[in-house]
């Protein structure tokens, strides 16, 4: 939702020894200014245009959903004549179709265009605001996730606008993000003060050394695992051949593609099936590969100590806070990694987009995908365990039952 607003915001970003902070990234999470402090520390936010994001409250679970999906046609109201634009990609980020009209004010049923059978993200907007979902289509039927899109803002009109309320987000390689709730559009002086990442290391048997950072009450490795031994000297068969991948039931890692490149193997790290992760015995003394719950624990950490990509504290709106600021493929959707990745990683976890392989033995994913293990197997099928997965077009952190076969990365939690 737009409205003409004039945005005053400033301030002064430091350390705890009191030094200031050139460099730091600045921004409103719903509003969306951003800047970068000066030499002095420094920093001005403002605008004064007539297209401001407005930050308006949150809807609450009784009301109704603004946009609904049901049957694969799209049904909502506007009290406007409103420009309406769906646009279609495949999971490469390729545009297929696109299409735009001018609605009157009223209900309007649209129908999602039938596509071929596959996986496609369909992004809706309307007047500004966007919307964005999975879709996947079979020969014979269409199964649309979800069934209900509800915005996040309900909608007003300037003249109902609630007093303005945003969250100042400061982030810089090294630190931890700081959250302010700002209440008042012209709001000068701001002191923020910011705290260092608690950081640390771990050596696995082959003398690889990954960098650590503290979470709450979880410490992990921010480096992608790849030795290829166990923690009791037992060598881990790697495995090259398609066919065998396939066929193999027991420990295995491989690289992307096969590589051989040193620098980039130790970059993205190697690629393990889940076999390898449950002889419990990947992961140095002292340290593990984490389980559903302890992923778990790192999100809820995440969500509501600020690291939403508009700020908020609930819902999981975490890639970005995630993802590193690099090699993530290019996708449009706010808040994806793809989208601006300078603003990616305010957290430090440094995910990559180091990609998978299939249970087929194929290679894929790579500046797409970030897929990482866990010690949980599926409730509903034997053969398959539990992944958490970041993608360059989604906001979330994903978990989704994969394979046992799947290569997949690999992090580590330390020991309580």
């Amino acid at each position: 939702f737009c409205y003409a607003q004039t945005i005053n915001i400033s301030g002064v970003v430091k350390d705890k020894s009191g030094n200031e902070l050139q460099g730091a990234n600045v921004r409103l999470g719903i509003t969306d200014l951003k800047t970068t402090t000066g030499a002095d520390g420094s920093f001005t936010l403002s605008s004064s245009t007539s297209a401001v994001k407005y930050p308006l409250k949150k809807k609450s679970n009784a009301e109704t959903p603004f946009l609904v999906l049901n049957n694969g046609r799209f049904s909502f109201s506007t009290s406007e004549i409103s420009n309406f634009t769906l646009r279609i990609y495949n999971i490469t980020g390729q545009l297929l179709r696109s299409q735009t009209s001018i609605l009157m004010p009223g209900a309007h049923s649209i129908p999602l265009p039938n596509r071929a059978h596959g996986i496609y993200l369909c992004q809706i907007t309307l007047n500004g605001r966007s919307f964005v979902f999975k879709n996947i289509s079979t020969v014979f039927s269409r199964e649309n996730l979800p069934t209900a899109i509800t915005s996040e803002y309900s909608i007003k009109k300037a003249s109902e606008a609630e007093p303005f309320e945003d969250a100042l987000l400061v982030s810089m390689d090294g630190y931890y993000l700081s959250r302010l709730v700002i209440t008042n559009p012209d709001t000068t002086d701001i002191q923020i003060s910011m705290t260092p990442l608690i950081t640390g290391s771990v050596t696995d048997i082959e003398g690889n050394v990954y960098r650590t950072v503290t979470f709450g009450s979880q410490e992990w490795t921010i480096d992608n695992f790849r030795s290829s031994r166990l923690n009791d000297n037992t060598i881990i068969p790697l495995v090259t051949d398609s066919a065998a991948w396939v066929t193999t039931n027991s420990p295995a890692y491989c690289f992307y593609d096969n590589s051989t490149d040193s620098v980039k193997n130790k970059k993205f790290g190697a690629l393990y099936n889940w076999y390898t992760i449950n002889t419990g015995k990947l992961a140095p003394s002292g340290w593990h590969v984490p389980s559903d719950a302890e992923w778990d624990t790192l999100q809820n950490y995440l969500i509501s100590n600020g690291y939403n990509y508009d700020g908020s504290t609930t819902e999981n709106l975490i890639a970005i806070a995630m993802a590193s600021k690099t090699d993530w493929d290019t996708f449009t959707v706010v808040g994806a990694p793809g989208q601006n990745q300078e603003m990616n990683n305010s957290s430090g976890f440094s995910a990559l987009p180091g990609g998978h392989r299939n249970s087929e033995g194929s290679f894929d994913g790579m500046g797409r995908n970030a897929h990482f293990w866990c010690t949980t197997e599926s409730e509903f099928d034997s053969t398959l365990a539990y992944d958490h997965e970041i993608y360059h077009y989604f906001w979330y952190l994903g978990k989704l039952p994969f394979s046992k076969k799947l290569g997949s990365s690999v992090r580590l939690v330390k020991d309580k």
